[in-house]
């Protein structure tokens, strides 16, 4: 017996009609179903005789969208092969005792790509295309001057401008997205979102971004970023690293070849505190 357990991403559920034709006499894909579901989460658990491993098995239902979540994120299929033994641990089917441990697979998914979904990042009624949210990092150099970096900090829409370092860097394979942990060092620019020196915020990239960004753990940038790039999630602000947002390595004290282009970011940074933008 095979066993399929299929996580629905968040925010839908089963058509429960669907469900039942694939359990029916006629079509008798699977000979037992059941779901669980929570207020936002919802599971589907197929019963198989058996699946070949020589030739695709296609097995369909249809979803319904019942809310819309903050970050759409991929969701699990696991197949579940009942009589086979492993090292995994015994599987608890309800109604069945297993008499070996049971072999299984799982796989992730999300929406599928002509919705273009898998190439989205999502917020509330908001989404964008992830490959033109990858922001490029910009190559400081010792010929940059403060001038050039004021006039980016004032332009229009420029919310915040900030000196953070990056303190740890979250990604899992379930997840479309990254999630950059960077602590505040110096607050440039006060923005939207009221916060002072060392503050832990999140920024978030699509995880296609996340080798053209290389940023990298205990390194410190300069960020700033547009007023359309700060969501907010429940009581909290989420920012996003979009096409828009200015991003620099900011060199370390100890690195002498970057000496000047540290100095032209230190004098920016207390000009730009002190006297903030001309209006």
């Amino acid at each position: 017996m095979t066993i399929m357990e299929i996580s629905l991403l968040t925010g839908f559920y089963p058509n429960q009609d669907d469900l039942k034709q694939l359990t029916s006499e006629v079509e008798m894909y699977a000979f037992q179903y059941e779901t669980k579901t929570s207020s936002s989460d919802s599971t589907v658990v197929l019963y198989l005789e058996k699946l070949s491993h020589k030739e695709d098995t296609v097995l369909g239902f249809r979803v319904h969208k019942m809310l819309q979540a903050e970050f759409l994120q991929a969701a699990q299929v696991t197949i579940y092969d009942y009589y086979e033994p492993c090292e995994q641990g015994p599987l608890r089917v309800e109604g069945h005792t297993p008499p070996l441990a049971a072999r299984r697979c799982s796989s992730f998914y999300n929406l599928p790509a002509e919705r273009s979904d898998l190439r989205k990042i999502c917020h509330k009624d908001v989404c964008r295309c992830a490959e033109e949210l990858c922001p490029t990092p910009k190559k400081g150099s010792n010929q940059l001057k403060q001038e050039e970096l004021q006039a980016v900090a004032c332009e229009s829409g420029m919310d915040f401008v900030y000196k953070a370092r990056l303190e740890t860097v979250e990604a899992s394979a379930s997840s479309p997205y990254i999630y950059y942990h960077m602590q505040l060092q110096v607050v440039i620019k006060s923005g939207t979102d009221s916060v002072t020196p060392l503050t832990m915020k999140k920024f978030v990239s699509h995880a296609t971004c996340h080798n053209s960004l290389d940023l990298q753990e205990q390194e410190t940038y300069l960020i700033m970023g547009q007023i359309s790039d700060l969501w907010k999630v429940q009581s909290e602000y989420t920012y996003v690293l979009g096409k828009e947002t200015f991003l620099m390595h900011w060199p370390a004290d100890g690195d002498m070849g970057k000496k000047e282009l540290r100095g032209q970011l230190e004098g920016f940074s207390e000009y730009l505190s002190t006297h903030g933008c001309k209006s």
